[in-house]
């Protein structure tokens, strides 16, 4: 994240890192990348920058350039290899990042260069010449509105997400009870296996509700020292 050198508390861009080497979109990271998308809020977008990272080494700095990439090709697993991780980026731009895309976020390759990094530096500067500077959602919604963080965008889908978790774990539980009034008289194995799962849901539901107490005066405190 860039604040602007203007001292007005506004923020010129931010980078989201992204690994192309990573074979698949878990669902933390997706619910990871939903939450990013509250924080900055669609009329950010623009200062988005998306950045694929850990390409290997002679990688064009360039994303879209498949069709020549793709004249290099050969049959050695090197080039299979590249040729995933091309598949992955149209993968992100497409099925992920699109929105952001669309919307004028803009996606970088970092290729471990100095000359990469200044590129997508040199971008965020240029970009925040051209173009009035305009509040994330969540300093806006927080700093400027005065909302409480469970009002805002950001709070409200994390709590929801939050409490669909607790709610899960709440009817597991109920039917690891049922289970072991079921297992009453069968191999103590099975009820030691199924008291232990219970136990440890017990823990993370309680970890869980923890998480949700705490989250509030965390995040007030990081938005309002980042932006004062």
């Amino acid at each position: 994240m860039f604040k602007s050198p203007e001292g007005n508390g506004k923020v010129a861009g931010i980078i989201y890192l992204h690994r192309i080497t990573d074979p698949r979109m878990t669902r933390t990271v997706v619910k990871n990348f939903d939450m990013f998308q509250k924080l900055c809020g669609r009329n950010f977008y623009q200062r988005v920058v998306l950045v694929t990272t850990m390409w290997p080494e002679g990688t064009s700095q360039f994303p879209n350039t498949t069709k020549d990439e793709q004249l290099t090709f050969g049959e050695s697993e090197n080039d299979e290899f590249y040729r995933q991780l091309l598949h992955r980026e149209k993968d992100l731009e497409v099925n992920y990042w699109g929105s952001m895309i669309r919307q004028g976020s803009t996606h970088f390759r970092f290729t471990g260069t100095q000359d990469s990094a200044w590129r997508i530096f040199n971008y965020i500067i240029d970009a925040r010449a051209k173009a009035r500077l305009a509040a994330i959602r969540i300093q806006m919604e927080l700093v400027e509105q005065g909302k409480e963080v469970p009002k805002t965008d950001a709070g409200k889908h994390l709590h929801g997400l939050l409490q669909g978790l607790v709610m899960k774990q709440g009817g597991m539980i109920e039917q690891l009870r049922n289970e072991l009034v079921k297992s009453a008289g069968r191999d103590r194995a099975v009820i030691n296996a199924l008291l232990e799962e219970l136990s440890r849901l017990r823990e993370e539901r309680a970890q869980t509700m923890r998480e949700v107490n705490v989250l509030d005066s965390s995040l007030i405190r990081t938005i309002r020292k980042v932006f004062r």
